[in-house]
């Protein structure tokens, strides 16, 4: 299994979810979006826990100061 797979259950790990923050954080567009994509079907899930929601924070934030960049 690859870690592509696992986006929302590493999001949730106590652990995992720096490996997924700085993973998006290096990351280019396109796989970017192929991990928002692997992730929208359990974005609510992991939203409601502690490590998730501060991962989809981070996620955000990333997307951001991204999008600043692009103007």
């Amino acid at each position: 299994m690859e870690l592509k797979d696992r986006v929302a259950d590493l999001m949730m790990d106590n652990f995992g979810h720096y490996a997924i923050e700085a993973l998006f954080a290096t990351s280019g567009d396109d796989q970017r979006l192929f991990l928002v994509m692997n992730l929208a079907p359990s974005i609510a899930v992991v939203s409601c826990h502690k490590q998730g929601s501060f991962s989809i924070q981070a996620m955000m934030d990333t997307l951001s100061i991204l999008g600043s960049y692009a103007r």
